[in-house]
């Protein structure tokens, strides 16, 4: 997986009013002992990560046409370029992008043939996301394995990207609870301001909170 980066300013983007936070979490009570439920700092996606991964980020990438993607990133790893580069600790990327970017291209984004053996792909549908799941198996000759969900809500509004990483056959539990667990709400949407071009570098506050209802999942 390429790294992404994640912007300054987000709020002053979107609200000027927003309360800075610097990417920290935004945790509920924990749903049980083992994981925490995390919303992403433009109040669109949540999914449920281990209370134990003490690296959660919140905050938007930055694309390369200055658009934003809502994103939660969250590992195990001492940082992310460790979850990103390697495959001895566990972690997991969920972001939105639009709902016409192609299943393909995002396949091919996060391709992972160089390093792993190809488990092949298969059709996702839990009544609320339908997509395609891509395993990707023995990365770098051992036992880690790599999982990449290109999925979009039932009303098509945006595309849901869903990439985890599991060192050992035990870590497979956390993709299985995030496979379970992730979520979207619609009505929020995606952003639609973009970065201003003097915008950058590894911080971002965020957008206000909204109360709307996630997708019946």
């Amino acid at each position: 997986m390429r790294r992404r980066t994640r912007i300054t300013a987000f709020s002053a983007v979107v609200c000027a009013t927003a309360a800075i936070t610097g990417g920290a979490a935004s945790a509920s009570a924990p749903p049980g002992d083992d994981y925490v439920l995390v919303h992403d700092d433009h109040g669109l996606l949540q999914i449920e990560v281990p209370a134990a991964w003490d690296q959660v980020d919140t905050r938007p990438f930055i694309n390369d046409d200055r658009s934003l993607s809502p994103a939660i990133s969250a590992t195990a790893a001492a940082d992310f370029a460790e979850l990103t580069d390697g495959y001895a600790q566990p972690g997991l990327v969920y972001e939105a992008r639009p709902a016409a970017v192609a299943d393909e291209d995002v396949f091919a984004e996060l391709d992972e043939s160089d390093r792993c053996t190809d488990g092949g792909r298969t059709a996702y549908d839990d009544g609320a996301f339908t997509g395609q799941l891509q395993a990707w198996n023995y990365c770098d000759g051992g036992p880690a394995r790599t999982f990449v969900l290109v999925a979009r809500p039932i009303g098509q509004e945006f595309t849901v990207v869903l990439w985890a990483k599991a060192p050992t056959p035990a870590a497979e539990a956390h993709v299985t609870h995030a496979l379970a667990t992730f979520n979207a709400t619609p009505s929020v949407g995606l952003p639609t301001a973009t970065a201003p071009p003097d915008v950058g570098g590894d911080t971002v506050e965020p957008a206000p909170a909204t109360s709307a209802p996630a997708t019946g999942k």
